[in-house]
């Protein structure tokens, strides 16, 4: 359970700090969603590492 807590707690960080949502409306997103957006996220960031490489 302390875990998922966790789990939560660190995806909601990491939305706020990248879609600047309010906790609530965060809260309101399903799993699908909140994973859906985190993804995205990812991606982009992936996308920001490997072009960084390139300019090497």
């Amino acid at each position: 359970m302390k875990q998922r807590s966790q789990r939560l707690l660190r995806e909601i960080h990491r939305l706020a700090r990248c879609y600047h949502w309010s906790r609530r409306e965060l809260m309101n997103l399903s799993l699908v969603q909140r994973q859906g957006y985190l993804e995205l996220i990812e991606e982009e960031l992936d996308a920001q590492w490997s072009a960084g490489l390139g300019d090497s």
